[in-house]
């Protein structure tokens, strides 16, 4: 009568278990044989929103670190720099400043050295043509 009540009670991992196994079965996706091409796109997409995330997070520590900075910089005013030093805030401050700009640089760069919207570099001649 034990192990009847102890198998309906693991009843549940065992759902769990087979759920589990099932989520883990191969994609159709990738079962159809794509091409090394297919698979780069796939990549280079993979990538770049990583590089977007990275990106975004960056621009959310310079946020805090702004923040933080213009807080240490009120303390060091309010003691007079006794307790706290102004280049603990100042420094805070420069390197947040510096992570906020990074995304605007990033587009701008990316416009200039010609990876923007359409889509890569091209030298282009006088008749042009494209290398």
């Amino acid at each position: 009568m034990l192990k009847k009540l102890n198998k309906i009670r693991d009843f549940k991992y065992q759902i769990a278990a087979a759920i589990a196994v099932g989520a883990m079965a191969p994609a159709t996706a990738h079962a159809d044989g794509g091409t090394v091409g297919t698979i780069a796109d796939g990549l280079i997409t993979q990538l770049s929103s990583v590089g977007k995330v990275v990106l975004a997070g960056g621009a959310i520590a310079g946020i805090v670190l702004m923040i933080t900075g213009l807080i240490k910089l009120k303390q060091a005013a309010e003691t007079q720099g006794q307790q706290v030093k102004y280049s603990e805030g100042l420094w805070r401050c420069v390197v947040g400043a510096g992570l906020i700009a990074i995304p605007a640089l990033n587009g701008v760069l990316a416009q200039t050295v010609g990876f923007g919207a359409d889509g890569g570099a091209s030298l282009t001649a006088g008749g042009g043509q494209s290398f």
